[in-house]
């Protein structure tokens, strides 16, 4: 028996979902990149060039080399033609990397970085990114799940329970 498992629990109008996030994020991998996974780390990460990290990137975003370099604010998109071909070993800047997050942040900074997976991050996910590396700049939306909502709801009993155990451990 597996105790270090994420499972994830959705509510739908269907029922309960309980995925296991370890292998989504293999399948999710699999799927696409037509591949499987022995090359690579449990969480679907995988030693790659930034060649081919930008090439993902700018496949899931939809854009050429040119207007991807015209959208990051670059005069000449020469940065990027390099790094796509690899010309020199080149690699990514941290300048570029922050240029790709600050226009699309839904990026996933980790993957620019690492090839750690998932390429795109959902909103929540990629506004907290936003938040952490370059300060709020978006107000954050509260939080009104069904989960937030029932522990809550259910936050005064869970105290009252841990009181009273305190209280009876403090008495014996």
């Amino acid at each position: 028996m597996e105790t270090n498992k994420k499972i994830l629990s959705f509510d739908t109008p269907n029922g309960n979902i309980f995925l296991d996030l370890d292998e989504y994020k293999k399948q999710d991998w699999e799927i696409k990149n037509n591949t499987k996974m022995e090359n690579k780390t449990p969480l679907g990460e995988k030693k790659i060039e930034d060649s081919e990290i930008l090439k993902n990137v700018m496949k899931e975003l939809r854009y050429s080399g040119l207007q991807f370099g015209k959208e990051l604010g670059y005069s000449s998109t020469a940065s990027i033609h390099h790094v796509l071909k690899g010309t020199n070993n080149r690699k990514m800047s941290d300048d570029m990397v922050n240029r790709i997050i600050k226009v699309f942040p839904e990026v996933n900074y980790w993957y620019l970085k690492k090839g750690r997976l998932p390429i795109i991050l959902e909103d929540k996910l990629a506004q907290n990114q936003t938040n952490i590396l370059f300060g709020k700049e978006k107000p954050i939306t509260a939080d009104y799940s069904q989960e937030t909502f029932n522990t809550l709801k259910n936050i005064e009993a869970i105290l009252l329970r841990i009181e009273d155990s305190l209280n009876k451990k403090s008495d014996q």
